[in-house]
C-alpha cells in the first residue's frame, strides 16, 4: 500500500507537470460583517449648547447629560466619576460648562478633538500655573489703564497640551 501511494503521488506530480490548464486558485478569506459607527461629525465642543440642571448628580451622569453622548468620556482616576456636581445651563457652550466643571469641583478635564474623547481626573494643580498668568497678565493691563477692579478668570481658558492642537486643558 505504501508503494501504490508512492506512485498516486508520482502520476499527480507527472500530470500536473505536463498539464499546462492546471492552476492554483487562491481565495481571498472573508472578512466579517463590521458593525459601522456613525459619528457626529458636525459636533463642535466650541459650539455645541448645553440646556439642563443637574443637584448632587454623579459626575458621570452630568457629563453624559451635557454632551448628550457625542464624545467618549473616560475617566482617568479610580472614584472620580462618582464625585457629586451640581450644575446648571441654558444654551452655554459645552466647554464653558466643562471648565465650569473642571474649576467648582477640582476635576482635571483634558478634551481631545481628534478622538472625540474627555479625559476626565482629579485635579492635582495642572491648571493652578495658568489661571495664576491670566489674572496676572489681566491685572496687569487693567493696572495701566487705571482700573483699580481685581479681574477674573474668563468663562473659557484653554491650554494646549500638545504642538498640533488636538488636545486641550480646560482651566
Amino acid at each position: 500500500m505504501n508503494s501504490s501511494i508512492k506512485s498516486f503521488i508520482c502520476i499527480l506530480l507527472t500530470l500536473s507537470a505536463t498539464n499546462t490548464n492546471a492552476a492554483l486558485r487562491i481565495h481571498k478569506a472573508p472578512l466579517p460583517e463590521v458593525d459601522v459607527v456613525e459619528k457626529n461629525y458636525d459636533f463642535t465642543p466650541e459650539e455645541d449648547t448645553v440646556t439642563g440642571r443637574g443637584r448632587d448628580q454623579r459626575l458621570s451622569d452630568a457629563l453624559t447629560q451635557m454632551t448628550q453622548n457625542k464624545i467618549t468620556v473616560k475617566y482617568v482616576d479610580e472614584g472620580v466619576d462618582k464625585i457629586p456636581v451640581s450644575w446648571r445651563s441654558n444654551e452655554e457652550p459645552l466647554q464653558i460648562m466643562l471648565t465650569k466643571l473642571s474649576r467648582n469641583y477640582g476635576v482635571d478635564i483634558v478634551l481631545n478633538k481628534t478622538t472625540e474623547t474627555l479625559y476626565v481626573g482629579i485635579d492635582t494643580g495642572q491648571c493652578d500655573p495658568f489661571r495664576e498668568a491670566e489674572i496676572l497678565k489681566t491685572k496687569r493691563q487693567w493696572d495701566a489703564l487705571d482700573i483699580k477692579k481685581m479681574p477674573t478668570l474668563p468663562a473659557f481658558l484653554p491650554v494646549e497640551l500638545d504642538i498640533y492642537g488636538y488636545e486641550t486643558r480646560l482651566c
